[in-house]
Order: C-alpha cells, then sequence, then structure tokens
C-alpha cells in the first residue's frame, strides 16, 4: 500500500496527462492520494491524528455554513461536486502524508521512510525534466513518432517551448518556486537525512538554470525575482533586521527602475513597456486574460456588499465574475478576445485566483479567518510563499496549502531540530538558507 502512496509522489510532477480527469490542471497524483488514504483508514479501522480531523472539520463548516447561500444565489450543481471532490482530493493529500509518516514500528522504519519521500520527489522531478528534454530534442530533430506519442500523453502541447510534464510553461515556476521548497522544508522539519534535503535542493538548483536557458515564460522571471527577495528578505530578517529593511527598499526601486527594460530584453516583442503596468499585461494575451478573469472577479464582488461579507456559496463565483464582466472589459486592451468572449456567458470557477474566489464564495470574514488559522510565524517564509502563489492558481486540490499545513502540524512531532546547526556539516547554499529558518525557530 505504502507503494502507491511513493507512486503518488513521483506522479506530482506531471500534471499535463490526457487521461487525467481535469482538462486544465491535468494531473491524477490527488486521486491516488485519495485512493490511499482511503485503503489506508480502512487497514486503520478510522483512526487518524485530532491534528488531522481539526482542518477537515472546519473545511465542512465552512461548505455547509456557505451552502445557506444559496437560497440567494442558485447554484450549478455540478460546479458544487467538482469543487467539493477537489477539496476532499486536496485533504487527502494532507491525510496521506499523515498516514505514510505515521505507519512504523521502530526509529529506523520511521527515517526509512522520511528518507524514501524524499527520495520519490527527486526521482520524480529527475524523471520529468528528462521526459521534458527527451520532447525538446525530438521537436527539434522532427522525430515524428516520439512527438505522436508525446501528444497522445499530453493534454497540452507548446510545441518548442520547454514545459518539462507540467500542465504549460509557465506552471514550471508553480514546480520550482513552490513545490520543491515546500519539500525541502517539509524534509528539514522530519528531520529527513541531510543527504537527501541537499540533493532536492541542488536539483532546484539545476531546474532553474535550465529554465533560465530556454526562458519560456514571462512569468518565470516574475516569480524568481519575488522568490530572491522574499528568500533575501527573510535570511536577513533573522539575522540583521536592519539589512533587511535596506535590502527591501533599494531592491524595490531597482526592479521598479529596470523591470521593463530586463523584460524586453528576456522576451522581445512580447510585452509593451512604455505605458504602465496595466499596459504591460494588457499587451500579452496570456497574462491579459488572466487578469481580466481576477479583474472580473473583484469589480462583481464589490459591487455586492452581501457577497463581499458573506460570499455567494461554495463554487458559486461565477455569479460575480459575470457581474463584473462589463466593469472588467472596459479595461481590457489586448486583441486576444476569443477566451474572453468565450467565458462571458460559462458558469466555470476557474478564475485564477484564490484569494479573490475565496472571498467571492465564503465571504470577507471567512477569507480573513482562513489566513489567520494559517499564519505561524515559525514559517513565515513559506506563508507568503502560499500567499504569492495563490495570486495565479485556485485549485482547492493544489499541494502547496496542504503541505504547508502538514509542516505546520507536525513540526514538533518528529522532533526535527536534533541536528539543524547549518556549521556541522557542509550543506549546500539553498539547504543552509531552510537549515537556518528552522535552527532559528528553535532558538
Amino acid at each position: 500500500m505504502d507503494k502507491l502512496f511513493l507512486f503518488a509522489v513521483f506522479l506530482i510532477p506531471f500534471d499535463n496527462l490526457s487521461f487525467a480527469p481535469s482538462s486544465g490542471w491535468a494531473a491524477v497524483s490527488p486521486y491516488f492520494f485519495f485512493l490511499y488514504a482511503l485503503l489506508s483508514l480502512f487497514a486503520r479501522r478510522g483512526k487518524v491524528t485530532n491534528k488531522i480531523t481539526t482542518p477537515f472539520i472546519f473545511m465542512l463548516v465552512v461548505i455547509m455554513v456557505s451552502c445557506i447561500r444559496f437560497f440567494w444565489y442558485e447554484p450549478e450543481f455540478n460546479l458544487v461536486v467538482r469543487n467539493f471532490v477537489a477539496l476532499v482530493l486536496g485533504f487527502s493529500f494532507l491525510l496521506s502524508l499523515s498516514l505514510y509518516l505515521e505507519n512504523y514500528s521502530s526509529q529506523k522504519e520511521l527515517q526509512y521512510r522520511k528518507n524514501n519521500l524524499l527520495n520519490m520527489v527527486f526521482y520524480g522531478y529527475v524523471f520529468s525534466l528528462v521526459y521534458g528534454v527527451v520532447y525538446i530534442v525530438a521537436f527539434k530533430l522532427n522525430v515524428s513518432p516520439v512527438i505522436s506519442l508525446y501528444e497522445l500523453i499530453q493534454s497540452r502541447n507548446y510545441g518548442e517551448r520547454f514545459q518539462f510534464s507540467f500542465t504549460e510553461p509557465s506552471f514550471s515556476s508553480l514546480h520550482l518556486f513552490g513545490i520543491l521548497p515546500f519539500f525541502i522544508m517539509l524534509g528539514v522539519v522530519i528531520g529527513a537525512d541531510k543527504f537527501f534535503v541537499n540533493r532536492l535542493s541542488v536539483l532546484m538548483v539545476l531546474y532553474f538554470f535550465i529554465l533560465l536557458f530556454f526562458l519560456d515564460s514571462a512569468r518565470f522571471m516574475l516569480d524568481f525575482v519575488v522568490f530572491f527577495y522574499l528568500l533575501m528578505v527573510f535570511y536577513f530578517l533573522y539575522n540583521k533586521p536592519f539589512l533587511a529593511l535596506s535590502v527591501m527598499l533599494i531592491s524595490f526601486f531597482i526592479v521598479n527602475s529596470v523591470a521593463p527594460a530586463i523584460l524586453e530584453l528576456l522576451v522581445p516583442g512580447r510585452f509593451d513597456t512604455s505605458g504602465s503596468l496595466l499596459a504591460i499585461i494588457n499587451s500579452d494575451a496570456s497574462s491579459a486574460a488572466r487578469f481580466f478573469r481576477s479583474s472580473a472577479l473583484y469589480y462583481g464582488v464589490m459591487s455586492d456588499d452581501g457577497v463581499f461579507l458573506w460570499g455567494a456559496g461554495l463554487s458559486n463565483a461565477w455569479h460575480s465574475f459575470h457581474s463584473g464582466f462589463d466593469a472588467a472589459f472596459t479595461n481590457y486592451t489586448n486583441g486576444y478576445l476569443a477566451e474572453i468572449l468565450s467565458a462571458r456567458d460559462k458558469n466555470e470557477s476557474n478564475y485564477f485566483n484564490m484569494h479573490l474566489r475565496l472571498i467571492s464564495e465564503f465571504g470577507l470574514f471567512v477569507y480573513l479567518l482562513v489566513l489567520y488559522l494559517l499564519f505561524d510565524k515559525r514559517f513565515w517564509f513559506l506563508y507568503v510563499l502560499i500567499l504569492y502563489f495563490y495570486l495565479q492558481f485556485d485549485s482547492f486540490a493544489f499541494y502547496l496549502v496542504w503541505l504547508y499545513l502538514f509542516i505546520k502540524f507536525y513540526s514538533d512531532r518528529f522532533n526535527p531540530y536534533a541536528s539543524c546547526d547549518g556549521n556541522e556539516v557542509k550543506l549546500f547554499f539553498l539547504t543552509k538558507f531552510f537549515y537556518s529558518l528552522v535552527s532559528k525557530v528553535r532558538q
């Protein structure tokens, strides 16, 4: 049964599969995690730790209370079911992590499980890297049989753009600056051997240089700037607060001054860097379409005090989207209209902004409560990363928040701080950063 869990972990980088149930974020790992959790609960006769039941009960209460709003805002039944399933799948990942690491008979077996978890993450991303390289080489050399095989396997194909095994090139950031750092921090917190944590950090840097070389995603550069900025700030914040403040202010002015020029240098002709920020966003079809969805949702939420405070109910964000559509459309200047106009009469729940989606479905009070309950000063770095990445992604089943909850709930259980001294062994610089964070928590 553990092999099922490890197989699901291995498949985390593979979210562009044609046979996945979702055509958007085409991942299959959440379903394997759900199956593993179900089988494990059956074997354990439903016994789970209280730490796991708390978020599950909170989730159910919020959903049930939000359903009261269905009397005012008519729901789409299929959307309600789909989003409830997504929440269950996300929770199943958290539950699977707990069940896998709690099922041991000795400390030696527990340590093996910790290391094996990171091992599967490492091999999954190594295979994803090789998978992406093989496709690019085949595409460049026009090897038709290989290209046809990839087209059969993949849900979306972007030709010569490098996307590894991810949904699309822009998803590289979610994996490189989101999932991988969270698993590295997880390894540190649960006390996995430094070799496995270190190796994952090296792989993360390798991914970075490959993405920098191909540069097939403008969002990658934005996410890199944000990630590196946070990395510096939080590292200095623990050691030299005044220096941290100085770095924040100086880097803000530098980035604000040179960002348009760098953007034009890296992706020439894709963005109009001569105007305002809104003009820059609207000059690229992909970023304009994404921003439009969030913008329409924002205008819709702000135009209805009832929705703003109490939400419209689970999966009912489309009500706000439709009511804010015209206001957002007045600011939309890109010529790419097919996706925008087709969304006008669609009732869906994919708006690429979890913050606005939570407010539109559950209201401001629940949103603020969620932010408060998630916050843990020991893991500020991860907390801010979550806030940032969920500005551009809104799947309830996505791994980041559930990984964060596991780290938050189980940071004391596994006694991870016994060997967190960065001077104790030679560590890769990125690993050293994560160990230093945990060391500061211990102090």
